[in-house]
């Protein structure tokens, strides 16, 4: 159903790659998870189910089916997999190296400040 783009980044456990819906041609972000450690499984399956849940333009929505497990062959580790909506934009290191990094404007912090705490809000209002 999805088709590598790029891949976006690379860690410890995994990496993130955008990638295309065959069904619609939306891009996503597709994460991956490529570790037998428990807790980092545990950690990523929770938040499968956190951002299922919560709806706002600054959390990226993750569908019914967005955390899947694939078993390849010849390999006894599973990878685990979470589809996500791909925010269109700049990250803030893309952002600071076109601003050729100048400090940013009290009235960018605001709004930005305002965006978090409109997400931590969310997040304490689930308890999360």
């Amino acid at each position: 159903r999805y088709q590598v783009v790029k891949r976006l980044s690379k860690g410890g456990f995994g990496a993130v790659f955008e990638v295309e819906d065959i069904t619609d041609s939306s891009k996503k972000v597709l994460k991956v998870l490529t570790t037998e450690y428990d807790k980092a499984i545990a950690l990523f399956q929770r938040e499968s189910e956190v951002l299922k849940q919560l709806k706002h333009p600054g959390i990226p929505k993750v569908e019914s089916d967005g955390y899947f497990t694939l078993y390849p062959p010849q390999t006894k580790t599973p990878i685990h997999c979470l589809v996500m909506e791909k925010i269109e934009g700049m990250n803030l290191k893309e952002w600071l190296c076109h601003r050729q990094n100048q400090p940013i404007t009290q009235t960018q912090a605001i709004f930005w400040l305002k965006q978090l705490v409109e997400i931590l809000q969310l997040l304490h209002e689930r308890q999360y």
